[in-house]
């Protein structure tokens, strides 16, 4: 589901366009993922952006150990950030620029 979720958020801004919904007015939309695309639509899309990165070196040394120790597995959190654009606004705040 790489980049989908971003993708899907912009469609969404599309389509309230369309119907005439005004964001975030009417409308809060959040995306997820961080993309490009949350950068070039209007309102600029409000993401999560998370360490993807960080999560795939991590993946590989925990299967690293898991192979060299059965049972060594251990859950990891890690951080993400919030990225708030200008298609999202408190509820009942149509007065938020974009």
């Amino acid at each position: 589901m790489k980049d989908i979720l971003d993708d899907m958020a912009t469609g969404v801004l599309w389509a309230a366009a369309q119907s005439g919904i005004e964001v975030p007015g009417r409308l809060s939309v959040c995306g997820f993922d961080d993309m490009p695309i949350s950068r070039q639509v209007w309102p600029p899309l409000t993401t999560v952006r998370q360490p993807c990165r960080l999560m795939g070196q991590i993946a590989a040394q925990q299967l690293i150990n898991a192979i060299e120790k059965p049972g060594s597995g251990r859950m990891v959190v890690l951080p993400y950030e919030l990225c708030t654009r200008g298609s999202t606004a408190p509820p009942g705040d149509s007065s938020r620029p974009g």
